[in-house]
């Protein structure tokens, strides 16, 4: 499958060190490079009030869009 999907393309980067999206991209045969965005989720969820005054939702997507955010920070970062 990676050979369609990936054809000609760079790895995808995971904004995460979870071991769990890292098997799901795995056994959909996708390649990858996981990257730490280095971000302290629960800090980050008390700071925008969580679940209690955001809908899960919105709160899964402001975390995905800071570690997206830090690691493409890290891509850019002169060596």
């Amino acid at each position: 499958m990676t050979g369609i999907v990936q054809a000609g393309r760079p790895p995808l980067i995971l904004a995460s060190t979870s071991k769990t999206r890292a098997r799901l991209l795995d056994s959909a045969g996708l390649s990858y490079i996981a990257e730490a965005p280095g971000l302290d989720e629960e800090t980050m969820r008390e700071a925008i009030g969580g679940e209690k005054t955001l809908d899960p939702h919105d709160v899964a997507e402001i975390l995905a869009r800071a570690k997206a955010e830090a690691v493409s920070d890290l891509a850019r970062a002169p060596p």
